[in-house]
């Protein structure tokens, strides 16, 4: 997020100075809560995207050489929800295996009983995600059966339907292997289940248009299929045609090329300025374009040139 916020802020400051050439209302959105909370949904909620047109975001992309652009029209990333599944049993002395309701045991058949849902119900050229990636029982004792245990994790699909259905089918297996147990089970959602990326063809090729054009650009790429990552820049696009794009920051060197949401995550800085040059001639050329659609409008052309 705060390297976001350093692009769209020297983007801000170039657009201000250059306001007389603008040809039209440029919107700056600061998007919060976006691990989660849904920042976009919120902001969509409370009219910030009132009276916009078109939407451009962008997202550093360490396993894509530094300044590298790639996008791709359609579906860009998935949908997602996040889950808290608690299993309910009987404790007990650990000698005693007999007199309780394992709820460890229910827990470990859930997450097995989950992985049939991509393997066999979900179409290959779909696909789809249901990741347990966190089980927990308490703090314990080595010679006592816990009474409960929370599986976490999430559910993701290239389709909004396709997420409703992987999201049914788990709440479905939850209940009935608990039960199968002798446990109780209860399941929790995100607030805001996340819809997924969806790019117009119109923004994209704009994007294309001023990457190609600009000199801090090394290369604009076309990915063939989507990424199974979740954004709630989704809600944006949403309510407006959008383009959202992933900045090449992999460099080995300087070892940038390392996954996001790791510890070892770092940015490749030089790619700073780049953002800021895309989110501000973006702007420019999309107003400039409009402003040509236009009867009578002038012959004269923007070229994204822009240098910060």
């Amino acid at each position: 997020m705060t390297i976001t916020l350093c692009s769209i802020h020297a983007a801000a400051q170039y657009l201000k100075a250059h306001e007389a050439e603008l040809h039209g209302t440029v919107k700056l959105l600061f998007q919060p809560a976006e691990e989660g909370g849904a920042g976009a949904k919120v902001m969509v909620d409370e009219g910030a995207m009132q009276g916009v047109s078109a939407v451009f975001g962008l997202h550093v992309w360490p396993t894509a050489p530094s300044g590298t652009i790639q996008t791709r029209v359609g579906t860009l990333m998935a949908g997602t929800d996040k889950f808290l599944i608690r299993v309910t049993g009987v404790s007990g002395h650990g000698g005693t295996p007999h007199l309780v309701r394992d709820s460890v045991v229910a827990g470990a058949a859930i997450v097995m009983n989950l992985q049939p849902l991509i393997s066999r119900e979900t179409d290959p050229a779909q696909g789809g995600i249901v990741g347990v990636t966190l089980i927990n029982s308490g703090p314990g004792s080595p010679n006592v059966h816990a009474e409960w245990v929370e599986l976490q994790g999430t559910v993701n699909s290239f389709s909004t339907s396709g997420l409703h259905h992987l999201k049914s089918r788990l709440e479905e297996i939850v209940t009935s292997t608990a039960t199968m147990y002798g446990c109780k089970s209860s399941i929790k959602w995100n607030s805001i289940a996340y819809i997924p990326v969806e790019n117009s063809e119109a923004i994209v090729k704009q994007v294309e248009q001023v990457a190609t054009q600009l000199s801090q650009v090394k290369h604009f790429e076309y990915l063939d299929r989507p990424s199974f990552m979740a954004e709630d820049i989704a809600f944006f696009n949403d309510v407006s045609e959008g383009a959202f794009i992933f900045l090449g920051i992999g460099n080995a060197t300087l070892q940038t090329d390392q996954k996001l949401h790791t510890p070892r995550f770092r940015m490749d800085d030089s790619m700073l300025p780049v953002g800021a040059a895309l989110h501000a001639s973006m702007a420019m050329q999309y107003l400039q374009d409009e402003q040509q659609e236009k009867p009578h409008a002038s012959s004269s052309s923007y070229r994204s040139s822009t240098e910060l």
